[in-house]
């Protein structure tokens, strides 16, 4: 019983550990979402005069700097899509060990009520299966996670050069 109960506070250690690690990771990627947010904040405010006139007054439809967001959108678009689909296929794959983990678990506690010669045995034989089940809930959860913040970070990287240098260029201009 006593190896049992440490296998128990073994494994409550990782899970609390790789919570931990995970809950760090995704405070840096929401520092990131939020230094994007202020520099995009500043790309839009600079380029919505330009915008503007260019409404007003078709010849100042000619800045180069109009033509320039359409191209720019279109790099960042192909570029964070490249970043996500790595991600998405190792949450296919996630998904896929749950289904299979919970599958054989049922199948293991109907097994062992299929062979129990009392009530008793078929009371252990159903004991451990709930306990199993959340532990596999929780590293789906825990690898989802993982999966779905490394693909957001992946697909903020060529935005937030993108339009920090953005930003930096249009502030020198004005």
């Amino acid at each position: 019983m006593k190896s049992r109960n440490s296998r128990r506070i073994r494994r409550a250690a990782r899970q609390t550990g790789k919570a931990f690690k995970l809950g760090l990771s995704a405070a840096k990627t929401a520092r990131k979402a939020s230094g994007l947010a202020v520099a995009a904040g500043a790309v839009i405010g600079r380029r919505s005069p330009i915008i503007a006139a260019a409404l007003n007054a078709p010849a100042a439809a000619l800045n180069p700097e109009l033509a320039r967001m359409g191209s720019e959108k279109a790099v960042a678009a192909v570029s964070m899509g490249m970043g996500m689909i790595p991600n998405l296929f190792a949450m296919q794959i996630a998904w896929m060990k749950y289904g299979m983990t919970q599958a054989r678990l049922a199948g293991m506690t109907m097994e062992g009520l299929l062979r129990a010669s009392s009530p008793w045995a078929a009371a252990r034989a159903v004991a451990g299966g709930p306990e199993r089940s959340v532990a596999s809930s929780v590293d789906t959860a825990q690898s989802l996670s993982q999966s779905g913040r490394s693909m957001a970070d992946r697909a903020m990287n060529p935005l937030q050069k993108a339009v920090s240098a953005n930003a930096k260029r249009l502030s020198r201009r004005a």
